[in-house]
């Protein structure tokens, strides 16, 4: 294995345990590869405000790649290096179509926060919002549920970094994909069988990874991505290094030049040390 110069990895089932949950080895490698000089940078399809606990509190490098590759935030500052938003009138299009083939749950993800309506709602966003709020996190403000449409996007002006939504079936899934497309132009992406993330056109984990690469100079055959979803397909194809999760979808594992073991078991980990940081007994 050659040398490693940067690594990025996803966030949710790859880095986390559950949740916000992180495993001690998880954070104890990061620590590691500060001290072999290695560059960290997460990679996630959540929004800033759901990711900035996270990574502060891991410690995890000096930026942070948001929403898809539609922004990237620098941890100290919370300023962004690289921003792309969809205008409004795009996002009232790409919404149309979604509900005229039959979404289940539709939002939009922005730097901060992330905004529904009643009727259109996930029970996610309800069990999240309600759980931030027993821990006491304010983050909780950051899940927004409107009571109509109109206000999901008077709340979400200037802030449309992309659309989310839930279909029953592939076919609508790639039937938004069409449609949106021919519309305003989209990138998508499929985390979970039901759940698509719709980011504007060029917008990808894999782009805006090869952006930190660049200002660290580091070349593309030394960056290491882990992954678990398809949100991660383009960054692992992209990277020198790819490392599946072994909870990640077999299809994505195909794309890996290694398997990893479980988020649950610090599978992160355990590639850090055996591919980064060549430990033997990893």
């Amino acid at each position: 294995m050659g040398k490693i110069g940067l690594i990025a990895t996803d966030l949710d089932g790859t880095f986390l345990v559950s949740g916000d949950q992180m495993h001690p080895e998880n954070v104890e490698v990061l620590r590691a590869c500060e001290r072999a000089g290695i560059f960290l940078c997460a990679c996630t399809g959540r929004t800033w405000g759901e990711t900035r606990n996270v990574v502060r509190r891991a410690k995890m490098g000096e930026f942070a790649v948001v929403n898809n590759g539609a922004a990237i935030i620098r941890l100290d500052t919370e300023e962004a290096v690289f921003c792309k938003r969809f205008r409004t009138e795009q996002v009232q299009a790409i919404i149309e179509i979604g509900l005229e083939i039959g979404a289940n749950h539709v939002a939009i993800a922005g730097r901060e926060g992330l905004y529904s309506y009643e009727g259109k709602a996930s029970d996610y966003f309800y069990k999240r919002r309600r759980q931030l709020m027993e821990l006491g996190e304010p983050d909780w403000e950051t899940i927004v549920i409107a009571p109509t449409r109109e206000e999901m996007m008077r709340r979400a002006e200037n802030d449309m970094e992309g659309v989310q939504f839930i279909f029953d079936t592939r076919e609508q899934q790639e039937l938004l994909r069409l449609r949106a497309d021919q519309a305003v132009g989209i990138e998508m992406t499929r985390p979970g069988f039901s759940h698509i993330e719709v980011s504007p056109k060029g917008c990808t984990k894999a782009y805006a990874l090869s952006l930190v690469a660049e200002h660290y100079g580091v070349p593309q055959s030394e960056v290491m991505a882990l992954g678990d979803s398809f949100n991660d397909l383009e960054m692992l194809q992209w990277a020198g290094v790819s490392v599946a999760m072994d909870n990640a979808d077999a299809d994505l594992k195909a794309h890996a030049d290694f398997i990893t073991g479980h988020n649950r078991e610090a599978g992160f980990a355990k590639a850090i040390r055996k591919w980064a940081l060549n430990d033997s007994i990893a």
